[in-house]
C-alpha cells in the first residue's frame, strides 16, 4: 500500500486523485503534515496509488546542465510587487497572453495555500509571492492534464516536489507538449494546519483580525524574508511587520517545523524537476553584474534546464534586465539551491510542544529556543538598507 512510503512522502495527494476506489484519504500527523491513509477494506491492490508516487520513483542526481541567468523585470511596479525579481508574473503574463492556462498557489482562508488555476490577467496578484507553506494540490494534476490534452498552454510553478508529482502523472517534456514548469528553490514547507493554528493565535495574542498575512514584504521590509501583517486592531486598518520574534517565522527560518522529507529532499541540488528553476539571487551584491540592477528591489536566479524551458525564458527576454552567470554563483549564498534544510536539533521538542499544547506552548517553546536569533535579526533590522548592501558587496 502507498502507506509504507513513510517520511519519504511529500504530501503532493497524488496518491489519493488517482485511486479508482477513492479509499485514500490525507490524514493529519506530526506538526500537522498531510499522509495518506487507506481504507483496507475498500482496497483492491490495483497498484494505482504506487504508479502516481514520485517519491517510489528513480531520481538520479547530476551535475548542473543547463543555463544560469541573474534576472529582474524591467516593469518596476512588477518588481515592487513582487517577492524577488518579478520571473513569475513576467513568464506568467506571457502564458495567459498566449491563451493559456497558470497554475500556482494562493492563500484561501482556513486552508493555508492552495494550488489554484487562473487563464486571466487578473487571477496573478493572489498567485504572486512566497507563502512559505505546504500549498494543496488536491485535484490539480487532472486539470494541468485536461489542459494539455485540450493544446492549452500551461505554466506550473511550484516547490520540487509538487513539480515531480506532476511529471509522474503527465511525463517528460516531449509527452506533455505545451506545458513549462516551475520548480522554486524551497527552504521546506511547515503545514497548513499549523499555519492556520498561527494566524488564530495571532489574533488572539495580538488582539487583532487578520485581513492579509505576506511571508514576504518588499514594500515595507525591502528585499528580505521579512513578512507583514495586515490587520483591525480597534477598529483601525494597520500593516505592521512580521516581528522578530513571531514564533511561525522563528520555526521556518531555523527549519524546526518542516516536513520529514523536506530533510532528506533528493531535489534540493543541481539536478531539478522544472524545466525553469526560480528562487532568489542572494548574494549578488558581491558580483560585478550587480551594477545593472535596481538590487533593492529583487533579483532572481533563473536556471534553465530544458529547450521548452528555454524557449519560453528567450521568449520574454525584452522584458528583462537578464545576464548570464554559472549555477556556483546562485547557489553560494542559496543554500538550497546545494544541500536541503537540517533538520534542528529543536525539531523533537517542536513536536512534542505542539502536541502536547498546539500553537500556544509551540509559540513558547520557540521563543524561548530561539531567542538569540530572535535578537540576531532585531538587530540587522536597525541597519539602514542602503548600509547592508554596501556591507554584502564586500
Amino acid at each position: 500500500m502507498i502507506e509504507s512510503v513513510g517520511d519519504a512522502c511529500t504530501g503532493c495527494a497524488a496518491c489519493a486523485q488517482v485511486c479508482p476506489k477513492q479509499c485514500i484519504s490525507m490524514e493529519e500527523r506530526t506538526l500537522g503534515h498531510r499522509y495518506p491513509r487507506v481504507d483496507a477494506q475498500a482496497c483492491v491492490s490495483c497498484g494505482a496509488c504506487r504508479r502516481a508516487c514520485h517519491a517510489l520513483r528513480p531520481f538520479e542526481a547530476v551535475p548542473f546542465e543547463g543555463a544560469a541567468y541573474a534576472a529582474q523585470a524591467s516593469d518596476a511596479a512588477v518588481r515592487r510587487a513582487s517577492s524577488s525579481g518579478g520571473l513569475f508574473t513576467v513568464l506568467a503574463s506571457h502564458v495567459l497572453a498566449a491563451g493559456g492556462a497558470v497554475y500556482g498557489a494562493a492563500w484561501e482562508p482556513g486552508r493555508g495555500a492552495v494550488h489554484k488555476r487562473i487563464d486571466a490577467p487578473e487571477g496573478l496578484t493572489a498567485l504572486r509571492r512566497s507563502k512559505y507553506v505546504q500549498s494543496a494540490t488536491d485535484g490539480v494534476f487532472k486539470l494541468v492534464k485536461k489542459d494539455i490534452a485540450a493544446g492549452i498552454p500551461v505554466l506550473f510553478v511550484g516547490v520540487p516536489c509538487q513539480v515531480a508529482a506532476l511529471r509522474a502523472q503527465v511525463g517528460p517534456s516531449e509527452q506533455a507538449p505545451g506545458l513549462v514548469a516551475v520548480d522554486l528553490v524551497c527552504h521546506g514547507v511547515p503545514s497548513a494546519r499549523l499555519f492556520e493554528d498561527y494566524l488564530a493565535w495571532f489574533e488572539r495574542e495580538h488582539g487583532v483580525e487578520l485581513i492579509e498575512y505576506r511571508s514576504r514584504d518588499k514594500q515595507r521590509a525591502g528585499w528580505s524574508c521579512a513578512g507583514a501583517v495586515h490587520a483591525v486592531r480597534k477598529g483601525r486598518d494597520t500593516w505592521a511587520p512580521v516581528a522578530a520574534d513571531d514564533p511561525y517565522a522563528l520555526l521556518f527560518n531555523q527549519g524546526a517545523a518542516l516536513r520529514a522529507s523536506c530533510y532528506d529532499c533528493r531535489y534540493s541540488g543541481p539536478t531539478r524537476t522544472g524545466d525553469i528553476t526560480l528562487g532568489d539571487f542572494w548574494g549578488i551584491e558581491k558580483l560585478d553584474l550587480a551594477q545593472q540592477y535596481a538590487v533593492s528591489e529583487g533579483v532572481s536566479s533563473v536556471l534553465v534546464h530544458t529547450p521548452a524551458g528555454a524557449a519560453l525564458f528567450d521568449a520574454v527576454r525584452d522584458e528583462l534586465v537578464v545576464a548570464e552567470t554559472t549555477y556556483e554563483d546562485a547557489a553560494r549564498c542559496n543554500h538550497n539551491l546545494r544541500e536541503s534544510s537540517a533538520k534542528p536539533a529543536a525539531y523533537d521538542g517542536a513536536v512534542a510542544a505542539y502536541e502536547h499544547g498546539g500553537f500556544d506552548e509551540l509559540a513558547v517553546y520557540a521563543r524561548k529556543t530561539f531567542r538569540k536569533q530572535a535578537l540576531i535579526t532585531a538587530v540587522k533590522r536597525c541597519v539602514p538598507e542602503r548600509l547592508k548592501r554596501a556591507l554584502k558587496s564586500r
